[in-house]
């Protein structure tokens, strides 16, 4: 009974996740290994929703757990992207070839192998299996969008709008409307982006792609805010420590030049935080996408 539990439970966090809802995903897929500890997909997907909102020491136990139960190229695909949000780029390089040796021709694995070869500064290669993952999978729209997004990044934007545009219309996975959204910014059309970053929000309130392309569009409106948005989006998206770490300068600085003035540093880290957390609700009340909030 509790084995058929946790695979349904299992089977709706995928759904969750595959809709980018990355918070209702790990709470189901925490259901899940609560009532089975052994379900080793459980474990590689909850450490691809933990990176993906940014939790990455956590994200990489759940991969080692998975590989510990099973080792499949599912496992070793959670494992390279948690080594590779960690800056271990060999170790994510290794682990990728590991998850495209045991799955030659799974689509996943190349776009994995993809990405760590991008962060191993390999562009090249890094496009070889991009692209080697289209041709594996050419109707999976989300495939098609990781490929439109490195292009991106590789500052090819002809390319990448025409793999956009490739896409079906109607497809709402987050790495499509990511890709829209970061086009249509780089177009110079902030409202369609913004809208892009708010739906991606609606659906996961924490999603550091999204808050991050919303902050580019508040920025890129707003030439003389834009340090300020850069600065409240860091106070929001780091740990708590990186954030203390980053004003420990400034506070002893200003405490040395102005007696008394020691803490403000520290009411403007706390107010930046909370603008922030207002502005994104009051950005999704505008357009009425409230789901998530």
């Amino acid at each position: 009974m509790s084995e058929d539990f946790a695979r349904s439970r299992l089977a709706a966090a995928r759904a969750l996740f595959d809709a980018g809802n990355l918070a209702g995903a790990e709470r189901l897929l925490k259901e899940a290994l609560a009532a089975d500890p052994g379900l080793g997909a459980a474990h590689a997907l909850l450490s691809f929703a933990l990176g993906g909102r940014n939790r990455l020491r956590p994200a990489l136990e759940a991969a080692e757990d998975a590989l510990a139960v099973e080792p499949t190229a599912f496992a070793f695909r959670a494992k390279a992207l948690a080594l590779h949000r960690l800056k271990r780029r060999r170790a994510a390089v290794e682990a990728a070839e590991a998850a495209v040796r045991q799955a030659p021709g799974d689509p996943f694995a190349a776009l994995t192998l993809g990405v760590t070869l991008e962060g191993a500064r390999k562009p090249r290669a890094a496009e070889a299996s991009f692209r080697r993952a289209v041709d594996l999978a050419p109707g999976d729209d989300r495939v098609r969008a990781d490929l439109g997004r490195f292009l991106l990044r590789q500052r090819r934007l002809p390319e990448a709008e025409a793999v956009a545009a490739s896409i079906d219309p109607a497809s709402d996975f987050s790495a499509v409307l990511l890709l829209r959204g970061e086009v249509a910014l780089r177009r110079r059309r902030p409202a369609e982006a913004r809208d892009f970053a708010l739906w991606l929000l609606s659906q996961d309130a924490a999603n550091p792609s999204a808050l991050r392309l919303l902050t580019q569009v508040k920025a890129s409106q707003s030439p003389f805010l834009a340090l300020w948005w850069r600065y409240a989006l860091f106070m929001a998206m780091k740990p708590w420590w990186l954030r203390v770490l980053a004003i420990a300068p400034v506070v002893f600085c200003l405490s040395l030049l102005l007696p008394g003035f020691g803490l403000l540093p520290i009411a403007y880290l706390a107010v930046g935080g909370f603008v922030f957390a207002r502005m994104v609700r009051r950005e999704l009340k505008t357009v009425q996408l409230r789901k998530g909030f």
